[in-house]
């Protein structure tokens, strides 16, 4: 299997418009038309190198398949709670092959590097990649008309 490679989105500009495009079609409610969420707006702010909110992205074989975010602001149930990981996404074809896990462990030391004790993320979906990398459930919310649960893990 080829090795991935993780790099922060600051130094891959050129990949704004196709991470642009894997948010608004994985998260549409928030990022699509109608939604309350900016993708492209959330990018730029994800492309800081020295702190959060940060952004990286996975590699396979030279091509992007994979994008995870570090971020500042508070998930709305639990504001007293950060950094959160979000907008973690894989490219579909190329799900179950370890690149979230990879991703996950990338963004993990990049919250340590920057001196938080914890991180949490919220999900209503990757609850079996969280689990399998030592993260523990802290709450079950609903979030924009789906049940979320609430992780966090000590770095």
């Amino acid at each position: 299997m080829n090795p991935v490679v993780i790099e922060h989105i600051s130094e891959r500009q050129e990949l704004l418009p196709t991470l642009q495009s894997w948010l608004e079609a994985e998260w549409t409610a928030h990022y699509g038309p109608g939604g309350q969420g900016n993708a492209q707006r959330d990018l730029l702010a994800y492309s800081n190198r020295r702190g959060v909110p940060l952004g990286l992205v996975a590699f396979r074989h030279g091509k992007p398949c994979g994008f995870i975010a570090l971020k500042g602001e508070p998930f709305p149930s639990h504001p007293h709670l950060a950094p959160w990981v979000g907008a973690g996404y894989v490219e579909p074809s190329l799900r179950n092959q370890g690149i979230g896990r990879e991703l996950l462990l990338a963004v993990e030391e990049e919250a340590r590097t920057l001196g938080y004790a914890h991180i949490y993320c919220a999900t209503s979906a990757s609850f079996s990649l969280l689990e399998r990398g030592g993260w523990h459930l802290i709450d079950r919310v609903q979030h924009e008309s789906q049940q979320a649960s609430v992780y966090g893990k000590a770095l």
